[in-house]
């Protein structure tokens, strides 16, 4: 299969904002954290421990719920591969140990977001073709992968990291 210069451009890019935002990722763990990174953390414990579809737990969870499903799945996937590897021998081991070292667990928040924020730089380079070239395009997306603010967003477990990459395929120019 025949790739073009831009897509492979474009794929080496999004890899080396992946990159950016990946380094230091663990950085204070689990003494210094923000404090909506522990509310991740909290809303996905109790959703699995709950059973829980909706994240309905307004005396911990303050944030929209999109937020709470992203980092309920990404936690229980993290889980499931350390019940699945062997390192612990029974969910009860898992569920005291995590509930005594839930602060461990934000690194999986701040992948998410640091993974979401590397992939919404081709959906820049997309909004930027269509609206107003492919010169355009390629600008947005380096703008996208190096911006400071954008990188310090996603190098944290916060909830807007996570905006950026849902919000764009939400413009009505990114549809047509």
């Amino acid at each position: 299969m025949q790739y073009s210069g831009t897509v492979l451009s474009l794929l080496a890019l999004t890899l080396l904002a992946l990159g950016v935002r990946v380094i230091g990722i663990d950085y204070g763990i689990p003494q210094q954290f923000i404090g909506d990174e522990f509310v991740q953390v909290a809303i996905a414990l109790t959703m699995l421990d709950e059973r829980a579809l909706t994240p309905n737990f307004p005396d911990i969870f303050y944030h929209q719920p999109l937020s709470a499903y992203l980092s309920t799945f990404g936690i229980a996937v993290f889980l499931g591969f350390h019940m699945l590897s062997g390192r612990f021998e029974s969910f009860a081991t898992l569920r005291d140990y995590y509930a005594i070292h839930a602060a461990e667990l934000i690194i999986v928040p701040r992948f998410l977001s640091a993974l979401l924020g590397a992939l919404t730089v081709p959906l820049l380079y997309l909004v930027g073709r269509e609206l107003f070239g492919r010169r355009a395009g390629r600008i947005a997306a380096y703008f996208g992968a190096f911006e400071f603010l954008l990188v310090y967003v996603n190098h944290s477990g916060r909830v807007w990291g996570y905006m950026p990459f849902f919000s764009i395929p939400l413009n009505p120019d990114f549809a047509s």
